[in-house]
This record gives structure tokens, C-alpha cells and sequence, in this order.
């Protein structure tokens, strides 16, 4: 599954060009276990936003569900897979119909939304194996994990020689360019380096997030129990940090879908410029 799912991150889906086009996740690519242009494209907005859905529908008791009862359960994850695969589906057709990759021709975003649902949907089947015990843990879980952890590896290890500092050329991976800067007596260039490129300062500092987030989260509250039978002393464990990475998960994935939405409009009627307070007629 890890394999298959660091494949998805880096095959290229055929027929986006490489430069041109918008991003509505840009910001939300790690938590989202995604990547723009490749088969990972949605990674799990399809599976939190299915889940997050049922979550309202059952908060707003549009829906009943006995999860005591063994078969109301079934329908309640099988829900969540169709509902998942109709989101997979609608995505598919909207990032390609509605510009996201600018003005192609309906061959040609026909064939990227079929490239879109088809990874989609392997990525939800993959969820539903490890669901059903054929692996360790969640898929959503595993699929964060891998991103991220591929996303730190090539930060560190990359061998992409295309960043340029001081007038010479640096490994785009930190460690490597650490090495150079050794190498060549430089050490403020691996240290700082503008733009996106990963430098020493960056993985100096997701070590220390890293590590204070380990240790909240180990952190548990001992509450006494006892049980209504035996009079047998117990203790009840409960973390400190209980919700761990799901609020942020559905932080991002709200607030890319705003900017999503708000992106293909502007995108389709780029001439209707947003209301600005200058342009409202008004007397002080």
C-alpha cells in the first residue's frame, strides 16, 4: 500500500501540462496526502469530506444510525464508500471542466477526468482493505503518513541540482547541500535559502515541532475507575492531546474547498472583479 500510494504521488497524470493553471490546495497538499498534477491528486478530500458529511447528517438527525446494531453499521461505512466515490467523481469532472489546468480541449480534459476518478477510486479501495484488516491501520492514517514522510526524505535527500546560491549550484536536498556548504566553507547558504527549497533552518525546526508534538501527545490523564461488580481498583488512561491531527484535517479540507469554489468562479468570469470598499458608493 505505502509503494503504491508514493506511485501515485509522483506519476504525472497525462495531459496537464507542467506550468500554467491554479492550485485550490496548494496549501493543504501535506495534510491532505496529495499532489497537484500526479495520480494523488485528491488523496483523502474524497474519504474526510464523506465522513465529515455523515457527521453533519447525523448531528442534524437528517439520519438514524443504531451503531450498537451490527448491520447499521455495514450500511453506515458502505454509505460513507458511495458517498466518497461520488465526491471522487464530481472532483473528477470539475478540476478539468471548470479551467483548474487552463483552456484544454474537451479530449484531452476528458481524458484527465478518467485518469482523476479512476486513482480516485483505487486510493477509496485501498482505504477499504486496510478497513478491513489487510494491513495496519487507517487508510486516511497511512496515506498522511506516506505523503509526509516522502515529502521529508525528498526534502532532505534530493539530487536535483537547480538552486542557485552565491553563484554556484546547490543540491535542492538539505542534507546534500549541507554537505556542499562543508565542502566549500559556505554554511549560511544551506542554512537560508529563499523560496520553497528546504534548508537546514527548516529541518532544524521540524525536528523540534516534531518532537513537542511526540511528547503532548503522550502525555495522559489517570482517572480512577471501578468496576460495578468487583471491587477490583482500576484506572482509566485518556490522552491529553485526544483529537490528535483530525481537527486540522478538517480545518484544511473546509477552507480548500472555499478557495476552490471561489477559484473556478473567478476562473470562468475572470471580468467580474470582487466588490472593493473604493468601488462602493458611499458618503463619509
Amino acid at each position: 500500500m505505502v509503494v503504491l500510494y508514493m506511485a501515485f504521488l509522483k506519476i504525472p497524470i497525462i495531459g496537464i501540462p507542467k506550468e500554467g493553471g491554479t492550485d485550490p490546495f496548494f496549501i493543504f497538499r501535506t495534510i491532505t496526502a496529495s499532489n497537484r498534477g500526479h495520480l494523488a491528486e485528491f488523496g483523502i478530500i474524497p474519504l474526510v469530506l464523506a465522513v465529515l458529511i455523515m457527521q453533519v447528517l447525523l448531528g442534524l438527525k437528517i439520519i438514524k444510525v443504531n451503531f450498537s446494531d451490527s448491520e447499521d453499521r455495514k450500511l453506515y461505512n458502505v454509505a460513507i464508500k458511495i458517498l466518497a466515490i461520488l465526491l471522487t467523481f464530481a472532483l473528477a469532472l470539475i478540476f478539468p471542466f471548470c479551467n483548474v489546468y487552463r483552456n484544454l480541449t474537451t479530449s484531452q480534459n476528458s481524458l484527465i477526468a478518467v485518469q482523476l476518478f479512476l486513482a480516485g477510486l483505487i486510493i477509496i479501495l485501498m482505504d477499504e482493505l486496510l478497513q478491513r484488516g489487510y494491513g495496519i491501520g487507517r487508510g486516511v492514517t497511512l496515506f498522511i503518513i506516506t505523503s509526509v514522510s516522502f515529502d521529508i526524505f525528498d526534502g532532505m535527500f534530493n539530487l536535483t541540482q537547480d538552486v542557485a546560491g552565491g553563484g554556484l549550484i546547490w543540491y535542492r536536498g538539505c542534507i546534500l547541500a549541507f554537505f556542499q556548504g562543508i565542502a566549500r566553507g559556505d554554511l549560511k547558504t544551506p542554512f537560508w535559502r529563499l523560496g520553497k527549497t528546504p534548508d537546514m533552518f527548516a529541518f532544524f525546526m521540524m525536528l523540534l515541532i516534531f518532537t513537542f508534538t511526540v511528547y503532548i501527545a503522550s502525555i495522559k490523564i489517570e482517572i480512577p475507575a471501578q468496576h460495578r461488580e468487583k471491587s477490583i481498583p482500576s484506572r482509566y488512561s485518556i490522552r491529553k492531546l485526544y483529537t490528535l491531527y483530525v481537527p486540522v484535517i478538517l480545518t484544511s479540507i473546509l477552507f480548500s474547498i472555499i478557495y476552490f469554489i471561489s477559484s473556478i468562479i473567478f476562473s470562468n468570469y475572470p471580468q467580474n472583479k470582487a466588490f472593493l470598499w473604493e468601488n462602493i458608493p458611499h458618503t463619509d
